[in-house]
């Protein structure tokens, strides 16, 4: 089974990743609620229930704004001050990248 994964390496942070929570969290109690007796039923039910959602269009209701984005990721966003050169522009985004280590 391992040989049929495929892995796709992206950031822990984006907004991405609660679309797709939410997404898995629908799946759940809306098609996975019983219990389903073998795997031939079980992909027959996911893709019914895939196939229902994106006929209606299904769109998350994305509420997380770019204001609040700034207050609740603050320590994500640097701070410059009035006389700092580029230099430590320079320096933070090459911290920030992994490239200064």
């Amino acid at each position: 089974m391992v040989e049929r994964l495929e892995f796709h390496y992206t950031p822990k942070h984006g907004s991405w990743l609660n679309v797709a929570k939410i997404e898995f969290s629908t799946l759940s109690r809306q098609c996975l609620k019983d219990r389903i007796p073998d795997a031939p039923t079980l992909i027959r039910e996911i893709r019914a229930w895939e196939s229902d959602r994106n006929n209606r269009t299904i769109k998350v209701d994305w509420q997380f704004t770019a204001a609040n984005a700034r207050i609740k990721l603050k320590r994500l966003y640097p701070t410059f001050y009035p006389g700092q050169t580029t230099r430590y522009l320079l320096i933070y985004l090459l911290e920030f990248s992994g490239a200064g280590t």
